[in-house]
């Protein structure tokens, strides 16, 4: 039977055998109470066991075989990934893994990785997670917080279905925000909007297509003809109202699509392609404008951006005059969907006087512009 005494420190020593190895132990208390409590239950075991009970097991919790990466990987596949819908989350979760591989083995105990320690060149000793951030060095620490994001879920998924009981990433193990270097995006000034609309240079196809974007500030994924990995995506001339000035757009990581009201300038680039007999109104994949269009218009104005940043010169005309929110409307943040989805959706009144501003705010730039 278990034993109690009082030890020098002044704390309470209690003598009882381990329920699963049966080998004797001392735990210590810092109350008498809470030492009498515990002989108890490690008593109350004894007695089970002599009696040939397994109740005893009940009080007890089994030690359980360690679960490498490998193993936890394999079940979340299985039991979590397989059952999603959206191709582009479960090829993020794998290329995390992928990268989580690179630096811990796969038959590591899901259990040791914080306590793991590997010298690192050029960064001396790192430990658990720190290991993981040092590998990766080459990448930006943007990009390797995406990758402990991803992965922490995987983890938290196997704490919450208890397939292990401890953290494995927590908010420290990532870059605080004093860590991460400041986000600069492409910013406009009048002269470059000049050039965007007037150049000499551009094609009138080149011209259309930056007004377009500008104009709609929607994503080049939402109006691209040709997605192979999201066919349900691809953006057709079903999906263009001529009579109403609508679009109907399938946005980010959401499963319906968004009516948009648009300009009438962005309805004449459309009636224009569509009277040509354009299959789709942007009948390409993405590399073509990453690898022709994009770099054609660069190397006429003499000045390099992307897509997206037509999108942020959305958000860049509308906000001086109409505010934040107005600016997150104009280019159909994600933010306000919810609003879309579950209460009201932003009316074609609404989005007229935005789109509206939105062309004054740029007729008024190209003019000053030219001043």
């Amino acid at each position: 039977m278990a034993s109690i005494q009082k030890h020098k420190t002044g704390r309470f020593r209690l003598k009882h055998k381990d329920p699963i190895t049966n080998k004797w132990k001392d735990s210590y208390f810092k109350t008498e109470q809470e030492a009498l409590s515990a002989k108890a239950t490690f008593d109350y075991i004894d007695n089970m066991k002599k009696i040939g009970s397994d109740d005893w097991k009940k009080v007890v919790k089994q030690p359980q075989e360690e679960l490498t990466l490998s193993e936890l990987v394999e079940d979340y596949r299985s039991n979590f990934l397989a059952n999603k819908t959206n191709l582009g989350t479960i090829k993020r979760r794998n290329a995390c893994i992928r990268a989580m591989y690179r630096v811990f083995a796969e038959d590591t105990t899901v259990r040791e990785i914080r306590k793991l320690k590997r010298t690192m060149i050029p960064d001396g000793e790192k430990q658990g997670w720190e290991i993981f951030k040092s590998h990766h060095f080459h990448l930006s620490r943007y990009t390797i917080n995406g990758y402990l994001t991803e992965l922490k879920a995987m983890f938290d998924w196997a704490r919450m279905t208890e397939r292990i009981d401890f953290v494995v990433i927590n908010k420290l193990d990532k870059y605080t925000d004093d860590e991460l270097p400041e986000i600069k995006h492409f910013e406009w000034k009048p002269s470059q909007v000049y050039q965007l609309l007037y150049n000499d240079h551009l094609t009138q196809y080149h011209k259309d297509y930056i007004k377009l974007f500008t104009l709609t500030g929607l994503r080049i994924s939402e109006l691209l003809g040709q997605n192979t990995n999201y066919p349900e995506k691809e953006f057709k001339w079903e999906h263009v109202n001529f009579d109403t000035n609508e679009l109907s757009v399938k946005v980010k990581r959401k499963k319906f699509r968004l009516v948009r009201t648009v300009h009438e300038d962005v309805m004449k680039i459309l009636r224009k392609w569509k009277n040509k007999g354009y299959k789709r109104p942007l009948d390409f994949k993405y590399s073509f404008v990453r690898n022709h269009i994009i770099p054609q218009i660069n190397m006429a104005l003499g000045f390099k951006f992307t897509t997206h940043d037509l999108r942020r010169l959305n958000a860049q005309l509308a906000r001086p005059v109409l505010g934040l929110e107005d600016a997150s409307k104009s280019i159909g943040d994600s933010t306000l969907l919810v609003v879309e989805k579950h209460y009201a959706g932003i009316s074609a009144k609404e989005m007229t006087r935005i789109n509206n501003a939105v062309v004054d705010q740029l007729t008024t730039i190209t003019q000053t512009a030219t001043a």
